[in-house]
């Protein structure tokens, strides 16, 4: 019930365009491409506007004499429409995201070319009348709810080693085959949820995961039949596996098997008994590879045709610090994959600095973990759609701050979604990107950023709090020490070094003012030094009947603030207290009659300063 819930809030939402010049332009099909900044070369679908029964999607779009590569469909860019029949999608697009064709209810055939690796949640949700569908070699995952009520579909062709979501194929009522051409396909125990099992059957390789999951399911299961096309695809699957994830010994006896394959296939007419022998031992040695994709705890994948490598999981669900390593046999880590480190109880997590992105959900309900940490040298560029998102009803939230890095250039949408303990958020970059509601439930984060930054705007815009990042004191210090020690002083001196203490106070107590503020500050103090009458340094306050006439002891005196220490903070704690900004219970005031005259006034932050700055 609460996923159900949780999936509801989730909604696939499309990721909004920030700047206002971004620019769109729209093709004879009616498609609207949207140029991703980024880069400038690659556009994202982000409208469709036309009546047209057949869709098809290009590789490239050309707006005058620019081309561009279509990589994306940015939302729920055909929800609803009735009028299309069928669509295909290029492989450049290599995520169909979520909620992209929801309630078409007139569309019956899909194309998905080779390239495309992912269904998001809830993309084909309600398409009632699509029939069929292949899924390409290149496809990795299909999410929650991605085919959910698809009444009318009747058979699926599954040709890799995937993973099916929850509810993936939730109440598709007419579904009679499942096809899978693939030893190692990843079925959720619920990815069939609410189907007529009396008409429904899944085929596939013997002693697959396939049959595993149709056996604890009580599924019909039928043994694909042995012929060439058969063969040829499991020797496909057998060559998409990466060496260097498995040991040794089980990778050599596949290389054996695939060998093996290769030639049969090169016969005219191959013998009928040895192609089911082959298939036989080919599935075996796919299904008998001993994983060797474990590093430091984390669970691991190649990507990128095996260039990079992604975390998809981690052994241990509970620990104390975790360090996500940089580099596994000679590959980095480049990104954490999609609810890979779902629901964990780590107290902190170390994130390499060749990660590049976290996907979606990767930190989903891991309300435990309360210190992430990125270093200075971190690539961190994207953080998708809900990455640290918690449900609703989590009453337990550790995380109260997070830094993040100065690479980061995209948040997704609800990354932060109800982290309601999560105080300060601290974000280096200038010019990120914010994707829509990014702290859904929680009205109390302090976003803290450089001035004029796309943070800062973002916080004034959803009416959070900030503050800012590199407030340099060191030139208004050193100026009010000067001011100090000038005697006698005009009241515009004397008001302008009240203020300098003030705004001090509230920067490093409360962490309140701006870089602006700072410069005001400066600028009033250099105009009021420059007017005064005598601008000798005081070496020794004067003395009267009222003041001490031998040094005071401070060296247990003056800890306004009760932090142990005696510093300017004191200082500025004490002209707060006489100016009435502060109250009574916020200040030590057993401590604060420092020249022991019996009253505490402006002459006992005076004797403060004059002793740090060895004046006294």
């Amino acid at each position: 019930m609460v996923i159900s819930l949780l999936l509801g809030v989730f909604a696939v939402l499309p990721i909004p365009v920030s700047a206002e010049e971004a620019v769109t332009f729209t093709d004879e099909q009616g498609l609207t491409y949207t140029v991703n900044e980024e880069d400038n070369t690659t556009v994202s679908v982000t409208a469709f506007n036309n009546s047209t029964a057949s869709v098809v999607i290009p590789e490239k779009a050309v707006k005058g004499d620019v081309s561009y590569t279509v990589n994306a469909i940015d939302g729920n860019v055909f929800e609803s429409n009735t009028i299309i029949e069928s669509v295909e999608i290029p492989g450049t697009v290599t995520k169909i995201s979520g909620g992209s064709f929801i309630d078409c209810s007139g569309l019956t055939s899909v194309k998905l070319c080779e390239g495309i690796t992912t269904i998001d949640l809830s993309a084909f949700l309600r398409c009632k009348s699509l029939e069929s569908i292949i899924f390409p070699k290149s496809m990795k995952l299909i999410a929650m709810n991605a085919f959910m009520d698809c009444t009318s579909l009747r058979s699926i062709e599954f040709n890799s080693d995937l993973e099916l979501k929850a509810w993936s194929f939730k109440n598709c009522t007419s579904l009679e085959k499942v096809i899978c051409y693939a030893s190692n396909t990843n079925f959720n125990i619920n990815a069939f949820l609410d189907i007529d099992t009396s008409i429904f059957t899944i085929y596939g390789y013997e002693g697959s995961k396939a049959e595993e999951f149709a056996k604890s399911k009580g599924y019909k299961f039928e043994v694909l039949s042995a012929d060439t096309t058969v063969l040829n695809k499991l020797l496909e699957e057998a060559k998409s596996k990466s060496e260097i994830m498995f040991t040794e010994d089980s990778y050599k006896v596949l290389a054996g098997a695939i060998e093996k394959a290769e030639n049969i296939l090169k016969q005219e007419k191959p013998i009928k008994s040895e192609i089911e022998e082959c298939v036989k031992e080919l599935s075996d040695a796919i299904i008998n590879l001993v994983s060797d994709n474990i590093k430091d705890g984390c669970i691991w994948q190649t990507i990128n045709v095996g260039k990079e490598i992604e975390i998809t999981g981690l052994v241990s669900q509970t620990g104390g610090t975790l360090t996500i390593p940089s580099e596994i046999k000679g590959l980095p880590v480049t990104s954490i994959g999609e609810e890979s480190i779902y629901n964990v109880n780590y107290e902190e997590i170390k994130i390499a600095d060749s990660v590049k992105v976290i996907k979606k959900h990767a930190f989903f309900q891991s309300a435990y973990l309360w210190k992430l940490k990125f270093s200075e040298n971190s690539l961190l560029t994207t953080i998708e759609d809900g990455a640290f998102s918690v449900n609703d009803e989590v009453t337990w939230d550790k995380m109260t701050e997070i830094e993040l890095p100065a690479s980061l250039k995209t948040i997704g949408d609800k990354v932060f979604y109800e982290r309601k303990n999560l105080d300060k958020v601290t974000i280096k970059s200038k010019d990120v990107v914010f994707g829509k509601d990014v702290f859904e439930g929680n009205n109390n984060v302090t976003l803290k950023g450089y001035e004029n930054s796309t943070a800062q705007a973002y916080a004034n815009a959803n009416g959070h709090k900030f503050s800012y990042i590199g407030l340099d004191l060191t030139e208004l210090k050193e100026l009010l020490a000067q001011a100090d020690a000038i005697s006698p002083k005009s009241d515009a001196l004397s008001a302008a070094i009240r203020a300098a203490n003030i705004l001090i106070a509230q920067i490093e107590i409360k962490g309140e003012g701006s870089p602006t503020d700072i410069a005001n500050c400066i600028k009033s103090l250099k105009e009021a030094m420059e007017t005064a009458d005598d601008t000798t340094p005081q070496t020794e306050p004067t003395t009267s009947s009222t003041e001490p006439t031998t040094e005071p002891d401070i060296s247990h005196l003056g800890d306004a603030d009760g932090d142990g220490e005696v510093t300017v903070k004191d200082v500025t704690y004490i002209q707060l207290y006489l100016a009435n900004l502060l109250s009574e219970d916020s200040i030590d005031l057993s401590v604060c009659d420092v020249d022991n005259d019996g009253e505490i006034n402006v002459k006992d932050a005076t004797y403060i300063q004059l002793r740090l700055a060895n004046l006294l």
